[in-house]
């Protein structure tokens, strides 16, 4: 299947691993901003996040 949407320069949420000694199971959800548009077979996006 393939995407024709454009994502690109888009502000996702995406869910990252919070890696502390308060809690090591958890995550957040934290801005990104899309890359790319979806690459590939299985449109795989690029992003940024700080």
């Amino acid at each position: 299947m393939v995407s024709h949407f454009m994502i690109k320069g888009k502000v996702v949420l995406v869910q990252f691993p919070f890696d502390d000694l308060s809690s090591l199971s958890s995550s957040k959800v934290r801005p990104a901003v899309c890359l790319t548009n979806a690459i590939g077979k299985y449109n795989h996006l690029r992003f940024y996040s700080q």
